[in-house]
């Protein structure tokens, strides 16, 4: 699956563009990561049905990479309506941005997809739910990531502990995060993850992972119902057997995922969102045949979400297709 993904990139790169709107630069976090999957397989179909060469570059987290498009120094990017809504209010990780308003006015969502979940993992099996984590070693994301603040009110609102106070934060960053599981230098570690990624299947191979998560009654308080309201942001469960036999869940495990998706900026032509839009969606179950997360991406829920006027291009495509538009 990484050649077919190397391909892609590779097959994208090499391909010199005949105008400036057959080039789409796009950006993303790291690979493996959904926002890659989605952008380097739309790299090949593109240039197929188009003659587009979509230039992926690797690197860019969403924080950054929408504000890089906003600026237009990229043309697609990863679309989170939680990093959508921090930017239009300037705060959070935007706080003193000054022109954050006009930025976020710029963005055009494409369309939208159940992004990764919130998964929490342990190799402790007194650790049942994440009301046990207190006075455990927890790590939640690099120091300063947007992700420790969004875990930290969420396990706050379900649970009343305090990140720093009632459990310690490690902090290393992301490519360096499952050692510390390996090594014992945390008890339950953070990672984002679709169904059967490969982070989970390597921790939990020679090893039992207990996957933990959010009971009925801490979903059911009010202050995390509050933090549910939150822009694409809705409850999954990660199901038993998951990750095979290394896990040792027998029912199913709530957990938070929030909708993410593709952007392009209002100078994005209606032409190529909507080409962009199409190919996605007619060649969804493709995808999945080598990355079968995205089967249960639903046409459906392709606007969920979006804070954002979404471009008229991909408006255009759902409207045929009757997909209901963001305030509709």
């Amino acid at each position: 699956m990484k050649h077919l993904w190397k391909a892609a990139i590779t097959a994208a790169i090499l391909a010199v563009p005949a105008s400036a709107d057959d080039l789409i630069r796009a950006q993303v976090s790291a690979p493996g990561a959904t926002a890659y999957v989605v952008t380097t397989h739309l790299a090949n179909v593109l240039k197929q049905r188009h003659g587009y060469t979509v230039e992926v570059a690797t690197g860019f987290p969403g924080v950054r990479s929408q504000v890089n498009n906003a600026n237009g120094e990229a043309d697609l990017t990863l679309y989170a309506p939680a990093l959508a809504f921090f930017l239009n209010k300037g705060i959070a990780m935007y706080q003193g941005l000054e022109n954050h308003a006009e930025l976020a006015a710029e963005l055009r969502p494409l369309f939208t997809y159940q992004g990764d979940m919130f998964t929490f993992g342990t190799y402790d099996p007194e650790i049942k739910t994440l009301a046990d984590i207190e006075g455990k070693r927890v790590f939640l994301g690099p120091q300063g990531a947007a992700l420790v603040r969004i875990n930290g009110g969420l396990i706050e609102a379900a649970t009343g502990l305090v990140a720093g106070d009632d459990y310690e934060l490690v902090h290393v960053d992301w490519p360096g995060s499952p050692a510390l599981l390996q090594d014992g230098s945390v008890d339950v570690l953070f990672q984002l993850c679709a169904p059967g990624c490969a982070t989970w299947t390597e921790l939990s191979s020679g090893r039992d992972v207990t996957f933990v998560g959010y009971t009925e009654d801490m979903i059911a308080e009010e202050a995390f119902q509050k933090q549910l309201q939150f822009p694409g942001r809705t409850m999954t469960t990660v199901e038993p057997g998951t990750w095979g036999d290394g896990q040792t869940n027998s029912d199913p495990v709530h957990v938070i995922t929030e909708f993410t998706g593709l952007t392009g900026s209002a100078d994005m032509s209606d032409e190529v969102a909507y080409n962009i839009t199409k190919a996605f969606w007619e060649t969804k179950d493709e995808l999945a045949e080598i990355a079968p997360f995205v089967d249960r991406f639903d046409i459906q829920d392709a606007t969920f979400g979006m804070i954002n006027q979404i471009h008229p291009g991909s408006a255009k495509y759902f409207t045929e297709q009757g997909v209901a538009l963001p305030g509709q």
